[in-house]
């Protein structure tokens, strides 16, 4: 017999006749692992926030604290929250080989399971990909399909399974505490309910339907969507159900409660609440699709393209515009009816939630003020809470934990949905304010009372506890000197420079050169003796131009204040840097303060608006709006950089009612969070899911974007999951920032830049939702976005898959790795695929240019390593960002010490092979981008996945004095399972760890490339045509060099000039272990002739003027062609990319 299932105090135990059932909590338990799986280039991730199909590198469930992570334990034995469970925890240290099975049975009303499987997640083997679910076993009991989930082992699971048919989602199971011991473990799923069960449920005694799930959607005013799988609704509308048509119809009815107490029952949906009286609202009428209003169907694409709705009218006769504007305070259901045509006799068929998004952007759109608005003596505050019942104005006269001075009742604008509040300027301004607000809550499904910050909040005080009245714009106090009237850097063109991507924290927090009361904070930026500030100056100096800083606006995953933050001790840094180089005791302790520490990457947006208070010396009130802008001022005069910063409109940090950092659903819920067709909320980014898609948070994103440019005269935005925000949303956003000036606002919105990532999966996969701001979608729109093609190209593998998997600068070629296999041919092919990945970021990564591809068939990049693989996908070269590392996945030198064989390499080779992939992002066509220490041979110690592994396995050591390999076992939570992988690569530090030496080479050759870059205008070229004119690629074909690029940009006779010094450059990189020697192609020697016979090749003359590689550069040789019956030969060392010019 399975094992019975204890429930936990958290589960709800329903009435006896559901037999012993719980509800489940969903709530965005799956991190960022979904968030970027590797694809054929071109396709999408599996759809679904659930999709986890390959795995993440940064999972992002845990990334921030406090996320309303709800699981539901389903336990044999009682545990008391915060204790240890030595079973559990020990598993991993005492292997139990014990098969069971999670046994899922599933029903549904009408016994349609053609096509339905279950998706699999959590502590079990096997987690399913998506579009490989498990199916049925043959199992005999009737009524219901049955799945059966392996686990491993005896101890204890967390388990979550999805039953879906394709994009087709019905019952899903989250986060299900399965029990130890060697027994099955059974449960029972039901289409149309939340509940799990235990034991079989008797399906006569189920009630009608389940108003808890929000299955139905108001579209716009009145337009109801209802699954066609309703009972009671037919493909071919009116009635239907009845065995005599004539006899019987099906009513569709609306039901509202005040006090949100609506339940479906056996006898239809009542209220439990005695003094709603009758809930029944209106019958509605059904409505051919054909007379739906076209703007309906381009505002929700995935409810008309997917055929899985019929479409109801609440008539307006019945409800009129100020009736339906109250019902949307209410909770509301949708029910139906089979009733007799006597009217004597009606039969309960089905019953859900109603979601309400569409009719708020229908009545309530608004593009009035919000927040704080300041006159001369009076300050405005508005929200916008259309849904709201009560809004009160909780006004405290300080930051702490005190109680209101004043608690003041709001006035609603039933126009616009907003509650209005004012006061005179001189009792208001500098005092603290929160709001209290009464609605229904979805989540909950009742009404609810919760206390908010504002979303508009421009000033915070700690923790983002309570808004801070104050004037961003025009108080004078928050201004550094000067702040009105410095320069920014001179720009032309955002290819010409190159992007450094850098955590605030990492800059400083364990540099003895700044201050103690500066590190890892703002003011940091602005220690001109500090090593952060002069190394950042010297790569400005040879032509970075951009800095991007990880999130700095408020997030919710570090406590502000210092008295609240945990930190390592004086004497456990000297511990830790005694112990062995693979010892776990390091991240041990780092993990012990995790939650607690100052150290988080940050992408946990509580307030988008205000700048984020744990990198300010003090947190409360206007401190950190003066200390971001003195950084922002110290960048650009101080180090000749402008800023860029990191934005995370996909998701928020919590939702809910009751959760401290919960801000927009608890003003409006459920509007603002992205929901699927059950009314759950969508995590596929991690959690969370926003709605660019509606009305009022496109609107929050563009407005946001307009106050970080103006008021703090940011020069660019990198978009976190940039492809679930819609891109009209980023195209708004775009020409707004655009049309800023400097006479008028102080800003230049020519010169901004907004790139970010644009991976396409999950539930906007394919523009599902509406078109979003993906790869396939940024086209000739002027937005950039990472060119994730050129790092599995160049590095090899994906952050997915095995991390030995080597690309074209790693050693596929001739130094693979056991795990590479032996079959040569193989080998090379795929290095040559590879290759052409690179070629294709070499020309700004353009769809539409036209090169000769391995096969020596002239085709588009679009087509690069194999038919429409898309892996060029620009219009223009600005449109692409080419990358080889960045913060999430291991640093590009850790990536590479895994990859590339011990066997065959030194430690030399993989400083090279960093050097070769670290130059084809410099000097490729579109906009390099860097991690900060790319130039330093950075480690983490081989963390996957640094986001909260605290300061000591985030050190950033700009001297080169310590290297942070082998500092410790990465942290448990996400490399655990590639512990033997990595711990003899630690354990062998002194074969794997750089010198100082070798760290300030590295630095040296990367001012080099960018000396390079800065040189010739040549490589930031600025338009398609431009690159089609001037680059050309040689050793292509079949019969091809495997490992040798030649990329070649012409500026000779014939085109339009833009280079002073160059009439050509030929960049040429040999990613192999030998000297290339005689490369002497005629195709090549016919086209560097082509321009003037009487011009030779040359090395780049900054080429070994900054870093000294004699040893390398001695073995470049140019021979010949001198004339045109002189061969031209060209020798390029091994692992080395070599630049040549024809001066001018």
């Amino acid at each position: 017999m399975p094992s019975v299932l204890l429930l936990s105090p958290k589960c709800k135990n329903l009435s006896s006749s559901f037999a012993s059932s719980v509800q489940i909590s969903i709530s965005g338990t799956f991190g960022r692992d979904a968030k970027k799986s590797n694809r054929a280039f071109g396709s999408s991730l599996p759809s679904s926030s659930l999709r986890r199909s390959r795995g993440r590198g940064r999972g992002r469930s845990s990334r921030g604290r406090g996320r309303n992570i709800q699981r539901c334990f389903l336990s044999d034995e009682k545990k008391t929250p915060g204790t240890n469970n030595n079973n559990e925890n020990n598993e991993n240290n005492n292997k139990n080989t014990t098969k069971r099975f999670l046994v899922v049975n599933y029903h549904r009303q009408e016994s349609d399971y053609d096509g339905f499987g279950l998706h699999v997640w959590g502590d079990v083997p096997k987690p399913t990909d998506w579009n490989e679910p498990l199916f049925p076993v043959n199992a005999s009991l009737p009524q219901f399909e049955t799945y059966k989930v392996e686990l491993e082992g005896t101890s204890s699971k967390i388990v979550s399974v999805l039953l879906h048919k394709g994009e087709e989602q019905d019952v899903r199971a989250e986060s299900m505490k399965v029990p130890s011991g060697e027994e099955d473990v059974e449960i029972f799923l039901v289409s149309g309910y939340q509940e799990i069960w235990q034991e079989k449920p008797d399906l006569e005694k189920l009630p009608k339907g389940d108003v808890n799930c929000h299955r139905a959607i108001l579209l716009d005013k009145r337009l109801v969507a209802l699954p066609r799988d309703f009972n009671g609704v037919k493909e071919e509308g009116g009635g239907g159900g009845g065995k005599e048509e004539e006899e019987e119809e099906v009513a569709v009815e609306l039901y509202s409660s005040k006090s949100g107490s609506l339940k479906a029952t056996m006898d239809g949906v009542e209220s439990e609440d005695p003094e709603d009286g009758d809930v029944l609202e209106a019958t509605l009428s059904r409505v051919e699709e054909d007379s739906i209003d076209a703007a309906v169907k381009e505002k929700f694409p995935a409810v008309f393209n997917e055929k899985c709705f019929a479409f109801y009218e609440i008539g307006e006769s019945t409800v009129s515009d100020a009736k339906m504007k109250l019902l949307l305070k209410t909770q509301l259901a949708v029910g139906t009816k089979k009733q007799r045509k006597d009217k004597n006799e009606n039969e309960p068929l089905d019953a859900c939630g109603l979601q309400i998004h569409g009719a708020l952007d229908a009545f309530y759109s608004y593009d009035g003020p919000l927040g704080c608005t300041f006159m001369d003596e009076i300050i405005v505050v508005t929200l916008w809470a259309p849904s709201a019942i009560q809004v009160d104005f909780l006004l405290f006269d300080s930051p702490d934990f005190s109680h209101p001075k004043e608690e003041l009742e709001m006035m609603f604008d039933s126009s616009n949905g907003t509650w209005i509040i004012h006061g005179r300027r001189k009792e208001l301004y500098q005092m603290y304010y929160n709001f209290r607000v009464t609605v229904f809550h979805p989540k909950e499904n009742k009404v609810m009372t919760s206390i908010a910050s504002d979303p508009y909040a421009r000033s915070l005080a700690a923790d983002g506890r309570r808004a801070h009245i104050f004037d961003v714009e025009n108080d004078a106090s928050a201004k550094p000197e000067g702040w009105e009237t410095f320069a920014k850097p001179s720009l032309n063109h955002i290819c010409e420079g190159g992007i450094y991507e850098l955590h605030v924290r990492d800059f400083s927090a364990l540099d003895d050169s700044v201050p103690e009361d500066a590190r890892g904070k703002y003011k940091a930026f602005s220690c001109e003796e500090g090593r952060g500030v002069r190394h950042l100056k010297k790569l400005s100096q040879h032509g970075l131009s951009h800095v991007h800083l990880l999130p700095t606006y408020d997030f919710g995953s570090v406590p502000e204040r210092a008295e609240n933050q945990k930190s390592l001790s004086s004497a456990d840094i000297s511990g830790m840097e005694a112990l062995e180089s693979d010892s776990e005791f390091q991240q041990t302790l780092t993990s012990k303060n995790a939650s607690e520490d100052a150290f988080n990457w940050g992408y946990d947006p509580v307030h988008y608006g205000v700048p984020e208070g744990s990198y300010s010396t003090n947190p409360d009130g206007p401190t950190r709006i003066l200390e971001y802008r003195e950084m922002v001022k110290s960048l650009s005069e101080k180090m000749n950089l402008r800023l860029i910063v990191d934005v995370v409109y996909n998701h928020t940090l919590s939702s809910g009612p009751t959760d401290v950092n919960s801000v927009l659903d608890k003003i409006v819920p459920g509007y603002y969070h992205r929901r699927n067709f059950r009314g759950d909320y969508e995590a596929s980014t991690c959690c969370n899911n926003t709605a660019s898609e509606h009305y009022m948070f496109d609107r929050l994103i563009v407005d946001d974007l307009i106050h970080w440019a103006k008021d703090y005269k940011v020069d660019g935005f990198r978009f976190d999951l940039m492809g679930h925000i819609m891109l009209k949303t980023m195209l708004k956003a775009k020409a707004k920032l655009e049309a800023l000036t400097l006479e008028k606002d102080g800003v230049d919105g020519s010169k901004l830049y907004l790139y970010g990532e644009g991976w396409d999966y999950a539930e906007v996969v394919q523009n599902r939702v509406g078109a979003n701001a993906s790869q396939m979608n940024l086209a000739n729109t002027g937005i950039g976005s990472f060119n994730d093609r050129v790092r599995e190209g160049a590095v090899g593998g994906t952050p997915f898959g095995d991390p030995r998997e080597q690309g074209f600068a790693t050693g596929l070629l001739d130094r693979a790795n056991a795990a590479q296999g032996n079959d040569d041919l193989s080998r090379r092919y795929r290095t040559m695929e590879d290759g052409e990945k690179i070629i294709a970021a070499f020309a700004g990564n353009l769809r539409e240019y036209v090169f000769t591809n391995r096969h020596g068939v002239e085709t588009q990049l679009r087509n690069a390593a194999y038919e429409n693989s898309n892996v060029a996908y620009a219009g223009e070269p600005k449109e692409t960002v080419n990358y080889v590392s960045a913060h999430d996945n291991e640093t590009l030198f850790d990536c590479i010490a895994l990859r590339a064989s011990s066997e065959h390499t030194t430690l030399r080779d993989r400083i090279r092979m960093n050097r070769v992939c670290t130059s084809i992002v410099a000097l490729s066509q579109g906009v390099p981008f860097f991690h900060a220490g790319d130039e330093l041979l950075r480690s983490k110690s081989l963390d996957r996945d640094s986001y909260d592994s605290g300061d000591w396995f985030n050190r950033l050591d700009f001297s080169g004095e310590t290297h942070n390999f082998g500092v410790g076992m990465p942290p448990r939570s996400k490399n655990e399972g590639r512990y033997d992988l990595i711990r003899p690569f630690l354990a062998n530090v002194e074969e794997n760890k750089p010198s100082q030496e070798d760290i300030l080479a590295q630095t040296d050759y990367f001012c080099e490339l960018m000396s390079i870059r800065s040189s010739s205008k040549l490589f930031s070229l600025e338009t398609f045509k431009d690159v089609q004119n001037r680059v050309s690629f040689f050793n292509r074909g079949e019969n091809q060099i495997p490992g040798l690029l030649v990329y070649v940009i012409d500026d000779g006779f014939e085109k339009l000039k833009i280079c002073d010094n160059f009439e050509r450059i030929v960049v040429c990189v040999n990613a192999t272990s030998t000297d290339i020697e005689n490369y002497a192609e005629k195709a090549f020697q016919r086209h560097v002739r082509n321009a003037s016979t009487a011009k030779i090749l040359e090395q780049h003359p900054a080429q070994g003027a900054i870093c000294e590689d004699a040893e390398t550069l001695r073995r470049v040789k140019i021979s010949g062609g001198t004339s045109d019956v002189d061969d031209l030969s060209l020798t390029i060392p091994a692992l080395s990319t070599i630049v040549f010019v024809q001066k001018r």
